[in-house]
Parts: structure tokens; sequence; C-alpha cells
């Protein structure tokens, strides 16, 4: 009877350990394409808005964020609250770096930065 308990004990080990395994990833990969989804609101808010007012652009990136997040993600009202303030700094975080690196009009810098690639590269039409 004990041999059975041991056995028992380890298949419960073995399966906490792959579903923690799972989970784990699956965090992760959805951290990677929330990361990935910021970046490509806040490029397409820029190229959306322009020069416009920087709360309204930031909004609407939030607003298109929280739309992919909660079909990705079920949140609850606490949760939902806490991610849009997340989301706004990650955002503000995003800007400013872009920002600091390339000056403010960073949109027109990586535009420049794909033609010169578009020009180097051959296969690229």
């Amino acid at each position: 009877m004990a041999s059975l308990t041991n056995l028992g004990s380890m298949v419960v080990g073995v399966l906490i350990t792959f579903l923690s395994g799972v989970l784990k990833k699956a965090v992760n990969n959805l951290w990677d394409e929330l990361w990935e989804y910021i970046f490509k609101a806040v490029v397409e808010t820029e190229a959306e808005w322009g020069s416009k007012n920087g709360q309204q652009k930031k909004e609407w990136a939030i607003d298109k964020i929280m739309g992919w997040l909660e079909i990705n993600v079920n949140l609850n009202i606490i949760q939902r609250i806490a991610a849009r303030l997340i989301i706004g700094n990650l955002i503000n975080a995003v800007i400013d770096q872009f920002n600091e690196y390339m000056g403010h009009d960073w949109l027109a810098k990586a535009e420049e930065l794909k033609q010169q690639l578009e020009d180097k590269l051959p296969i690229i039409e």
C-alpha cells in the first residue's frame, strides 16, 4: 500500500511540474504578445494621429491595447483598472525611450530607416 501511495505522490509531482511549466510558458507568451501589441499600438497611434493631442493619442492606444487584452485574458474590474494604469505607464516609457533615442519625430526616422534598408536589400521591392 505504501508503494502505491509513493507512486501516487510521484504522479502528482510530475503533473504539478508539467503544469507549472505549461503555465510559465503561457504567461511568458502572453507577456511577449502584450509587449508586441503595445509597440504595434504606439506606432499605429502615431501614424493615425500624428502630432495631435498627446493625451488623446495615449487614450486611443490604451483602448486598443485593452481591447486586445480583454480578448486574451479574462479580467475582473479591479484587474482592468490596474491593467489600464500599467499599460498607460508602459506607453509613456516606450514613447520616452523612442523620443530619447530618435527625437520627437521617431516615426519619420523609422520610415527613413525602412527606406534605407529597402534600398540596400535587393530582394525587397
